[in-house]
This record gives C-alpha cells, sequence and structure tokens, in this order.
C-alpha cells in the first residue's frame, strides 16, 4: 500500500476489485496536487468516460479517517450498449480517483521483487508490467485496441488470449473432488513459492455467483477423450460470524496477463457424449445411512496475524478450519498463496504445492465441532502491508436410495366347454400382480369375437387399477353365445410400465338343427290314394327341444290317416306331430295318407319348429290327373234273323273314369254272311260294300255315354260273330268286344 496525495492506493491484481478500504486523515485536496511517484505515469481519466480495455478504476471518496466504498467502475460494452463490463489491470498496477469529480489517474508499476525459494533455490527476478499507454487529452478517450493476442470479450464474459484455448485439467482419480483438485493447478509455475499474495485490506467487489458452486455431471466421456473434461466447482465455506471473503481467481502463470484463469471458468458440458440422449448404463451405489436426507455441512475458514511483523523476522500466520455443520464435510483442502513480500520457511502440517505455487493441505474429513489449526512460517523481505487470500474448498456427501421394484402381470381366462346358443356365458378372469412392485394402469381389453355378442358392442374395456405385489383380482365377463362353433376368446391385459399379459379361453357353442322333408308320389290320378313320409332330423350339435311338426294339405287333397299321433285339424287343414325332444344326428319319421280329389298341381307344404327358435320347412308338388275308365258294349237288336232279314247292332260307349277319354277310335270287322246295309252316331257311319268306318270321337268326358248304331242284313244261315275294337289316346292298346248272332233259313 502507498500513499498518494493523502489518498491510499492499492495494487490491483487481475480479477481483484475492492469493497472497503481506509482514506488517510485530511482532505486529499485538487488532483493536481497528488505526489507522484518517480514511476507513476498520470493518465487522464474524465469523470463518466470510459477507461482503456484491461483497466479497473476504484472511486475514492468520503471525509477523513471515514471508510468508503470502494466500487468496479462500469464501462459499456459497445457492441452491447447498456450491458456493464469490468476490465482488469495488468498486474500489479494502481489507479486512483478523487471524488471531487476532477479528472486524476495514476497507474503504478512498482519494482520487480526478488522472490526467495524454500527449497533454496536462486532467487529469480520477476519482470515489470508493461507501462500502461498515455492519454494526451480528453479527445483520446477512445480506448487503444488490445493486444494482438488478447480477445475483448463481449457483455459477461472474460477477455481471453488469442490462441488455443487452456486445456482444462484431467481428474487425478475420476472423482468430481479430484477434478476440484486438478482445477486449482497450472502446468506453467516455477518450483519456487514466492510471495504472490494480494494485500489483505483487498476484498473483492464482485462474489461469484451461485452457479459457479455447483458440481456439474455431464455424460461419460470415452477415457481415451483427452477433450472432454470433467468439471467441479468447490463449495464455499461458510461464514457464521463475520463476512467471509470471497475467493479470488489465482492467477496465471503463463501467457497474457490478460488471460483469465482456466479454474474459475465455468463449468462446461463438452464431452463425447453431449447432445447424444442414447440410454446408458449406471454404476452407482447406495451410501450408508448416515447420508440419507438433508446434508448441511459448514465449515468457517480464520485466518489470523500479527498485527506488526519485521523485515527479515520469521513470523507465523494461522488458519482455523472449523466444521459448524450438523454433517461431516468430505475432501477438506485448505488453499493460500504465499504474501508477496514474504518467503515461505515452513508449514505445520506440511503442505502440498499446487502447480500454480499455492500451498494446499488436504485435511480429509472434518466431523461436526472438528477444528484443525494450520501454521505457517514466513520470513518478511519488504515493508509494507503483507497478507494474502486463504480459501477453503470441501464436498458435501449425500445419498438417497430407494428399491427398484418390478411389477408382473399374471392373466387367467376361463369358460365353459361347452355352451348352448341363446345361453349367456360366464367368463372367469383372474388377473394377479406376482411381482415386486405396484402394477398401476391396469385395463383389460376384449375384442368379442364372432359367435359372442355383448350388449354394448364387440370391443370391451374395463380399467382394473392398482394391484400392489402378490394381489389377486376375481372378475366375470358375462356374454351371449349367438353363433355355433368353436370359438376362441382372447383377453388382453395392459399396465403402466408396457405390462401386458395375454390369455384365451375355447368354448363351443353347441346348437341344435332342424331338417325337415316330404317324400311320396309326385303324379296322382284323381281319387287314388296317396302315401307319404314326413321326415325330421337334427343335424346339430346339440338336442333339439320341443319339436313340433306340420304339413299343410292343399284344398284338392283329402286326409285319410296319419301315425305316431298325428292330428288332423280341419280349421288349416293341416296334420300335426310333437316330440319332446330330438337328439342331435337323429332322424324320425311320420306317414300320412291322402286322397286327390281334384285334378291340377297340388302342393303339400311341411314345417319344422323347435326351442331357441330353429325353423325349417319343406314343400313337395304334386300332380293329380284323372283317370278316363272308358267302357264300351255291343249288342244286336234281334237275335236270331232269318236269312235275308235285317237285325242292328248298338255300340255303347260310357266313359266312368275321372278323366276325359279323347281320340275315341273304333273298328269293326263283319263275317261274309252279314252285309253292312247303314249306320248311325255322333261321328260319321260310312258303308262302303263289306265295309264300314267310323269316324274318330274326339272326347268324352267322365259320365258321358256315346252310341252308336249298324244295320246289317243276314245272308247265310249259321252263327255270325261281328268285333268291335277300341282305342284311345289315354288306352293306345286296343280292347275288343264280340257279338254273335244266329241267322236261320225257314224251310
Amino acid at each position: 500500500m502507498a500513499i498518494v496525495g493523502g489518498l491510499t492506493a492499492f495494487a490491483i491484481m487481475p480479477g481483484q476489485l475492492f469493497s472497503e478500504a481506509p482514506v488517510a486523515d485530511g482532505d486529499p485536496g485538487p488532483a493536481a496536487e497528488l505526489k507522484e511517484p518517480d514511476n507513476v505515469q498520470p493518465i487522464p481519466l474524465p469523470t463518466g468516460d470510459a477507461v482503456p480495455p484491461g483497466s479497473m478504476v476504484a472511486s475514492v471518496g468520503g471525509d477523513g479517517g471515514q471508510s468508503v466504498s470502494l466500487a468496479a467502475y462500469e464501462v459499456e460494452a459497445p457492441e452491447n450498449p447498456g450491458t456493464p463490463k469490468d476490465f482488469l489491470l495488468p498486474p500489479p498496477s494502481t489507479i486512483i480517483r478523487a471524488n471531487d469529480g476532477e479528472t486524476a489517474a495514476t497507474v503504478s508499476t512498482p519494482p520487480a521483487t526478488e522472490a526467495v525459494s524454500d527449497a533454496g533455490v536462486s532467487p529469480d527476478t520477476v519482470p515489470p508490467s508493461p507501462p500502461m499507454p498515455e492519454f494526451d487529452s480528453p479527445a483520446d478517450l477512445n480506448p487503444p485496441s488490445p493486444p494482438a493476442d488478447v480477445t475483448v470479450a463481449g457483455p459477461g464474459q472474460t477477455p481471453t488470449p488469442a490462441g488455443p484455448e487452456p486445456e482444462p485439467p484431467a481428474a487425478l482419480d475420476g472423482s468430481l473432488r479430484d477434478a476440484a483438485r486438478a482445477a486449482i493447478t497450472d502446468n506453467g509455475s516455477d518450483a519456487s513459492i514466492y510471495g504472490s499474495g494480494p494485500a489483505t485490506g483487498a476484498t473483492p467487489a464482485e462474489t461469484a455467483t451461485e452457479s459457479q458452486f455447483e458440481a456439474t455431471i455431464s455424460d461419460a466421456a470415452p477415457a481415451n477423450d483427452q477433450t472432454a473434461p470433467i468439471y467441479a466447482t468447490p463449495t464455499p465455506a461458510v461464514d457464521m460470524g463475520t463476512p467471509s471473503p470471497t475467493l479470488p481467481p489465482t492467477e496465471p502463470t503463463t501467457g497474457s496477463v490478460y488471460s483469465p484463469n482456466p479454474s474459475l471458468t465455468e463449468p462446461s458440458f463438452n464431452s463425447a457424449a453431449a447432445g447424444d440422449a442414447r440410454p446408458f448404463e449406471g454404476d452407482g451405489t447406495p451410501g450408508t445411512n448416515s447420508l440419507e436426507g438433508l446434508q448441511s455441512p459448514a465449515l468457517t475458514l480464520e485466518k489470523t496475524a500479527p498485527e506488526e511483523i519485521q523485515v527479515g523476522k520469521e513470523t507465523e500466520f494461522q488458519l482455523k478450519v472449523r466444521n459448524v455443520g450438523t454433517v461431516a464435510a468430505q475432501d477438506v483442502i485448505v488453499l493460500d498463496r504465499v504474501p508477496r513480500g514474504t518467503r515461505f520457511v515452513n508449514a505445520k502440517p506440511q503442505a502440498n504445492r499446487t502447480s500454480d505455487g499455492q500451498l494446499m493441505w488436504q485435511l480429509g474429513t472434518l466431523q461436526p465441532g472438528d477444528e484443525t489449526m494450520i501454521t505457517v512460517q514466513l520470513l518478511p523481505t519488504t515493508e509494507g502491508e503483507i497478507g494474502s487470500v486463504a480459501q477453503v474448498l470441501f464436498a458435501a456427501q449425500a445419498s438417497a436410495r430407494t428399491v427398484c421394484t418390478k411389477p408382473e402381470l399374471k392373466l387367467t381366462y376361463t369358460a365353459p366347454e361347452k355352451v348352448m346358443i341363446g345361453e349367456a356365458v360366464t367368463f372367469d378372469i383372474t388377473v394377479s400382480n406376482p411381482g415386486t412392485g405396484a402394477a398401476t394402469g391396469i385395463v383389460l381389453e376384449e375384442n368379442v369375437p364372432e359367435g359372442l355378442a355383448h350388449i354394448k358392442g364387440n370391443e370391451l374395456a374395463f380399467e382394473v387399477g392398482t394391484l400392489k405385489p402378490g394381489e389377486t383380482r376375481r372378475m366375470q365377463l358375462a356374454l351371449k353365445a349367438d353363433g355355433p362353433g368353436i370359438i376362441e376368446n382372447v383377453l388382453l391385459a395392459r399396465g403402466d410400465g408396457n405390462l401386458i399379459a395375454k390369455d384365451s379361453a375355447i368354448l363351443e357353442v353347441i346348437a341344435p338343427s332342424l331338417e325337415v322333408a316330404l317324400s311320396g308320389p309326385s303324379l296322382r290320378f284323381l281319387e287314388r290314394e296317396a302315401t307319404y313320409e314326413v321326415a325330421v332330423s337334427n343335424p346339430g350339435t346339440a338336442t333339439a327341444r320341443e319339436v313340433e311338426l306340420v304339413t299343410y294339405l292343399p284344398k284338392g287333397m283329402k286326409f285319410l290317416s296319419a301315425d305316431h299321433k298325428g292330428q288332423y285339424e280341419s280349421q288349416n287343414h293341416a296334420v300335426y306331430w310333437s316330440l319332446e325332444e330330438l337328439p342331435a344326428n337323429e332322424m324320425g319319421v311320420a306317414k300320412l295318407t291322402l286322397l286327390p280329389l281334384e285334378t291340377g298341381e297340388q302342393k303339400l307344404s311341411v314345417e319344422g319348429r323347435a326351442a331357441l327358435g330353429i325353423e325349417h320347412s319343406h314343400d313337395k308338388l304334386v300332380r293329380v290327373d284323372g283317370l278316363a275308365e272308358l267302357e264300351f258294349d255291343v249288342a244286336d237288336v234281334a237275335d236270331p234273323i232269318e236269312v235275308g232279314s235285317d237285325t242292328t247292332y248298338t255300340i255303347t260307349l260310357n266313359n266312368s273314369g275321372s278323366s276325359a277319354a279323347t281320340n275315341i277310335r273304333l273298328a269293326l270287322n263283319l263275317p261274309p254272311s252279314l252285309k253292312p246295309v247303314g249306320g248311325d252316331g255322333p261321328t260319321r257311319v260310312v258303308v262302303d260294300g263289306a265295309q264300314v268306318a267310323i269316324d274318330p270321337l274326339a272326347r268324352l268326358a267322365p259320365g258321358e255315354q256315346a252310341v252308336y248304331k249298324l244295320k246289317v242284313q243276314g245272308l247265310d244261315a249259321g252263327a255270325q260273330r261281328i268285333q268291335v275294337q277300341l282305342i284311345t289316346n289315354e288306352t293306345p292298346i286296343a280292347v275288343a268286344k264280340e257279338e254273335v248272332t244266329r241267322v236261320y233259313l225257314d224251310r
């Protein structure tokens, strides 16, 4: 610390801001009266204007002896106006700004300091920081371009040097905690430990965001992938009494002064598995029971130093770490830098060194209430304010456990082997969970097959809900059998988590059937009895019950008789039979005798009925024809007759049948002793010498008569025989009749 013009000048380190600082007694006066050291270069900074990139301004105000706030000067980034951005100075530099609003600033570059190694290595010389550029006038307010190896950051970002990004540290053993240890190392540090810590009065004005303390786990990268680091951010210690300083970033030991410390970079998610959402197998196991529930370790870190120390005289700084939480803090690490202007002598307990020159104590686990004291022996080499900022890192562990169960579904679907058509069939359903976890969202699904029916349709669903492990639930489904045959009915059970079970029930729907038939003559003559057989059979798979058989008679037929107790009802002109049952594949036959009374086509109808609405019918057509029974007679009127006298023959035709005789033809054969004289009848009779021809009679209806007469003369004595032949369409074979007449000679 240096006093310039009544103001306290503070060395500003990269990444370091100020919160409070004392102001020397007295009014600092105008900025022009500031006393500047020989190596101080003034830079004009008008009030409210921007500072050069890479710089930081601390404003000082207040009356003498009063503590005031020092805040970072806010600069609007040109690419995003309105967004504040703090820039850093090259180390180690000093900027002071008076509170009277006048322009004044100094940049101080202290002389090089010898660094002393705790291992006896020859001291090295730290090169001075390059001078800041001068601004001749308020017109030169635009900051100069940053060095070629520096990339100016946008809003909310930190300037970074050009070139390849620094590689994140690799984890020591793959754990998050080892990754945190690795994150505090730098691969470019010197083997010696030099005092390089900031002044103890300097407190960061920026605090780390909460997200910087949240350890982040990304998908595991392949073992040979060196581009996929794992970052773990330390958990901050909890100060139970006084405000605890925010952990400052560590200084880079290589590269540009504008380079940010890689250890403070926001945790990255770039890994070989980035963007890959494919599932992978886990390997974690539960911790002890004590790690379950809310874990709240809390550490306090207190650093003390003598009020005054002297150059060349060893002194001790002490750090006390205490766990004031309720659970153990794991992997406790304390980090501290050797203050600038001192040389490290010893530490108790022994300290390890990080690659960037920090002292590190790995304290392991601190149980609740445990306390550890660390003593650091230093040798002051330079007068002035001496100090550094220590930080404590630790890991909190929390565990949760659960029991992973596996629900299962088991479904049993049963039904009777056989059921009669038309009856209700009950299916028994048993759904159970033989697994170890609750099966939720269980729904039964039924697609009713053909041959079965439900009042609500074919697609059925029933919500079962949840089945606890080992729970069984029984249900029934009632369907109607409406079609014969063997039916497979499938039931499906679904549950959350792709649970599925299926079972089927096979049953036979049996049904009786009826077939009736009427057999007998298809052609019948009037008034000729006809006997018919009425047959009924059951080709089904079940007994037909309450069988009724009826034969309806036509008007042209008369009922004569029926066997098997057939009953004739004149009102319906029908014959009825009844059977209590007719077994499957059995047949019954009844006989029916009828008398045709009318010619023409007659229809006999037989119908069979049984329980369950079973019906069958059959018709039979019978043609009834009339029978022509033509009778004829030949007789002589005078017998005997004398030679030379006449006699008359009468030919009488009678149709005593039920049908007309048609195309009636008569043929006469006369002996030579009889001479035809003449004749008459319903048709023309022609006598030609000894020959007689009678024209055919077209039709002779039933009950009608036709008479022909033929007159002859006896020529010779003796018995004379005549023959008459009759032929009709109904009797194509000739029927002959003869008559003998005696002729005598009177002497």
